[in-house]
Order: C-alpha cells, then structure tokens, then sequence
C-alpha cells in the first residue's frame, strides 16, 4: 500500500509541475495573441525606429528587454509560405508579371526587408479565389482572427467550413480560460458539440482547423513560439478536438429523444417530475432547504422552466449560455452561495 500510495503521489506531482507550466504558457500566449502585441507591436517599433532615425544599438536598456520578450521586432514571413504564395501567383499571372514581381520582392529585400513579402499579391483573378476571407495583397494582419482568414485563405479553406469554424474561434477563449478545470472545460466541449452539430457533417474538418489554428499562433508568436508552445496548444486543440470527435452526431438523437419524453408526460407525470427535481437536490444539498421558500406553484413553475430550457439549449445553445449565465449571476446578487448551483443541476 505504501508503494502505491508512492506511485500516486509521484504522478500527482509530476501532473502538477508539468500541466501548471503548460496552462501558464497557454494562457499567456493567448492573451499576447489576442493583443496583437507579437506581431504588430514588432511592425509598430520598426516603423517608429525608422522615422525617427534611431538604430538597434541606440535602444535604451527597456526597450532592449522588450525587443528580447518578442514585442519589439519585425517579423519575417515562413519560407514554406512565400513559396506557396508564388506558387498560387505563378497559376494566375503570367511568366513575364512574375518575373518582374520576383525582382520586385528581392529588390524590397535589398532596402532592409529581407525575406517579409506580401503573401498573396497577385492578379485580380487570385483575388476572387480568396473572396469571403481577407485579401491576401494588404499588410500583415495583427489579430488573431485575421491572421487565423489569411492562413485559411492560404490552405485553401471553403467559405462554407468558414461558418462553423467562427463557432470554435468564438468558443476558444473559453477553452483557454478552463483548461485547468476538467468539469468547465467538458461543459464548454459539450456547447460546442451541440452549436457545430447543426453543420453539415461534409464540411467539418477538425484537423484543417488545427492546421489554421497552430498556424495563425506561430505568425502571431513567431518571436515567443517554442516547443513548450507547441506542446501545450497541440494538447489543448486535441483535447477539445477528442471531445468534439466523440460526440458530433449524437445532439440532434439527443434533442429528438428528449423531446419525445416531454410531449408523452401527461400532467401528472409532469407533477411527480418537478417534484422529484426539489426531492433529488435537497438530498444532495439539505442547505439548500432554506433557500426555497417560495410558494409550491413558484417552485413548480421553476421546476417546467428548467425542463424548457433542458430542451431550448438544444435548439439555441448560444442564447440559452448567455441567459444561464446571467440567471446565474442574478443569483449570485441574491446572496445563493455557489456551492448549491452544482447540486441543482445534478438533480435537474
């Protein structure tokens, strides 16, 4: 027993000391990406060096620091990029155009911009290949959202992947934030499941938006990427990918079963129902008694409410979190302490 008892509290701490570091880094580099501050505080400090006239060597010790943490410095575009970029270029223009624009760019090279090229400056016909994404010919986005169009645009993404892939950027931030708590972090893969499960099943491609994701956050932290980076974004993608992947098609069956129930109740089934829901928490959490103390036709008018939204939040599970959420926070404001709210939905 002792040895076991050994063996556990070694993998305890070894998931201690190796997933606290991987949240820490997941955490900060989403909130680096989502300031832009990898990416566009680099251009910013070059174009203010150059107006001013000021070199490297110039950099007082606080802006070298900066420059060393990432938040300074011009960042170059991948090879394997500018290359798929003048490959798309040679389709569309002709031998001629592309020789000048490959003069053109070592030329850009020359004056102080080496290897950083316009990924997808091209004729107007490549234009309308990328229609609905950003167009490729402006400057190096900055956000995260925007560097996530330019790579889609780049792999070729269709317009209609597009759609439910805004719903997993929507619901990243929320992934980032609860990675470090199991039972939040399955109920925000469960709303994803059943917000994509609405799509096409032809259109989801999970392992193209991993492509687009990791893609996008090594533009944006080019400066700052690392192993530990690639590590801890790869675990995270996977983990809700995993989750997403068991479930993809069972919402709609979900919703379907559900609703068959509630329209074969009859009223007094209904009655024994809601009442059952009063008699399951207040064994879970007998405090709880003394927080309802409503009349018994509020408390059953509660109870159909929570059955209502059982099945709305198949139908709409964007406005039904947002309304949860702010049921929840009322509650908060009436001084109901937390610790009840997991019982209550255990017993619902």
């Amino acid at each position: 027993f002792e040895q076991l008892l050994g063996y556990v509290g070694q993998a305890m701490i070894y998931i201690r000391l190796t997933f606290a570091r991987r949240v820490e880094v997941i955490k900060d580099s989403w909130g680096v990406a989502r300031s832009g501050m990898g990416h566009s505080g680099g251009n910013r400090k070059r174009d203010d060096d150059e107006h001013s006239g000021r070199s490297a060597e110039h950099e007082s010790p606080r802006e070298k620091i900066s420059t060393h943490f990432g938040a300074q410095r011009p960042v170059k575009q991948p090879l394997g990029k500018r290359m798929k970029a003048l490959f798309s270029r040679r389709k569309a223009t002709p031998e001629s155009q592309l020789l000048d624009q490959t003069h053109a760019s070592g030329d850009e090279g020359d004056e102080g911009d080496e290897g950083e090229a316009d990924i997808g400056a091209s004729s107007p016909s490549s234009h309308r290949e990328t229609s609905g994404h950003m167009s490729l010919g402006q400057q190096m986005p900055s956000s995260f959202e925007d560097m996530f169009d330019v790579n889609a645009a780049v792999m070729g993404v269709r317009n209609s992947s597009m759609v439910w892939m805004r719903e997993v950027l929507d619901a990243l931030g929320n992934f980032v934030t609860s990675c470090s708590d199991s039972m939040r972090f399955k109920a925000e893969c469960d709303v994803l499941t059943i917000s994509i499960s609405k799509y096409p099943e032809k259109d989801i491609n999970l392992q193209q938006f991993r492509a687009c994701l990791m893609a996008a956050l090594r533009s944006l932290l080019s400066r700052q990427w690392t192993g530990e980076h690639e590590d801890g974004w790869t675990w995270l993608w996977d983990s809700v990918a995993a989750a997403l992947q068991a479930n993809m098609r069972k919402p709609p069956v979900w919703q379907q079963n559900l609703e068959n129930l509630f329209d074969s109740m009859d009223d007094r089934a209904r009655y024994i129902f809601r009442k059952d829901i009063y008699q399951r928490f207040f064994d879970l959490a007998p405090a709880g008694q003394g927080f309802f103390k409503q009349s018994n036709t509020r408390l059953h008018f509660i109870a159909d409410r929570v059955l209502q939204m059982s099945v709305e939040m198949y139908q709409r599970p964007k406005k039904m979190v947002s309304q949860i959420s702010a049921l929840g926070l009322r509650h908060v404001g009436f001084g109901i302490p937390t610790e009840l709210f997991p019982p209550f939905v255990e017993a619902a």
